[in-house]
Order: structure tokens, then sequence, then C-alpha cells
């Protein structure tokens, strides 16, 4: 705990006492340390959060190219079992 001088009667106390216990005088607090640490945090989480919904976005793109890339294969296979089929049937294949 730091230790400060009050500024009415120059004791010096804690900075965790919200007034002097020597004379009673409230102390003003110093919140820009906190504020800096919330501002931080803030800005990180929101960075995750971003990086979060980025990296969803791309793995929907991938599950829709793997779904087009499947589709196109099935085609491919598709027309090429017409095409063998009848020369199966035919004897012509074996």
């Amino acid at each position: 705990m730091p230790i400060v001088e009050c500024p009415k009667c120059n004791e010096k106390i804690s900075t965790w006492h919200p007034d002097c216990p020597y004379c009673g005088k409230v102390l003003k607090r110093n919140y820009s340390k906190l504020i800096s640490v919330l501002v931080v945090l803030g800005i990180a989480g929101g960075g995750f959060y971003a990086e979060g919904k980025v990296r969803k976005q791309n793995r929907i793109k991938e599950k829709e190219t793997v779904q087009q890339q499947t589709k196109v294969e099935n085609e491919i296979v598709s027309e090429s079992v017409k095409k063998i089929q009848p020369m199966l049937l035919l004897g012509i294949l074996k």
C-alpha cells in the first residue's frame, strides 16, 4: 500500500483510506490507473471478439467451399457413371 501525506494535517497515511484517520479530511481518489486498465482490457476484449467473428466467418466460408467441391465431384462421378454404365451393360468393359 502506498503511503502519502494528508493534504490537511500532513500525517502519513495509506492510499487505501477513504479519509484521513487523523483529521477526517476526505481524500480524493485517483482512478486514472484503474481507468487505464479498464480501457486496455476493453480494447483487448474487443479485439478478441472481432477475431472470433472473423474465424467463424472463415469456417463458414471453408465449409461452403468444401460443400461446393463435394457437389462438383459428385456431379463428375455421376456423369462418369452415366457414360460407363451402358458400356458395362453391353459387355464392352469388364
